[in-house]
């Protein structure tokens, strides 16, 4: 199985043309919901653009396996809100993709956390615990700038 190098959420990735470098713009810790919902429910949903970008490291027996990804977004222990799948192989000594959340439910305000989970596609079923967690706040009402 590849080795996770980078596991962030953010509002956008920019790779570089020529030197394929990678840049992570405005790293997401907390989503602050300015929209108005008629009601707190996972069943009513508001735009959110976050860009989920992971960079895996090839292992030795690799090559040629099909490897699925699986991003959440949730309460750590708890069924997920949002489900994410994507697909990928590794060709090279390291392999970045990009996953795309356009819409998040309205939730409560509190913690909640962005997970990686990872398995060999054909597998049955995905690992008891996620390759690995990012923690997110989110929070109700405007933005306040505070000016001292």
């Amino acid at each position: 199985m590849p080795k996770l190098l980078l596991f962030v959420p953010c509002e956008r990735v920019i790779l570089g043309q020529g030197d394929n470098s990678v840049s992570l713009i405005v790293l997401i810790q907390k989503l602050q919901l300015n929209q108005v919902a008629p009601k707190i429910d996972e069943n009513t949903t508001m735009f959110a653009r976050i860009h989920l970008f992971t960079e895996w490291q090839k292992a030795p027996n690799d090559q040629g396996k099909v490897f699925e990804q699986r991003f959440t977004f949730g309460t750590s222990g708890n069924k997920p809100n949002v489900e994410a799948l994507m697909e990928f192989t590794i060709s090279e000594r390291t392999h970045r993709t990009i996953g795309l959340i356009e819409m998040l439910p309205f939730l409560p305000a509190g913690e909640y956390e962005f997970g990686l989970w990872l398995r060999e596609k054909g597998e049955a079923k995905w690992p008891d615990t996620p390759v690995a967690t990012y923690p997110v706040e989110l929070a109700h009402g405007p933005s306040v700038l505070v000016h001292k």
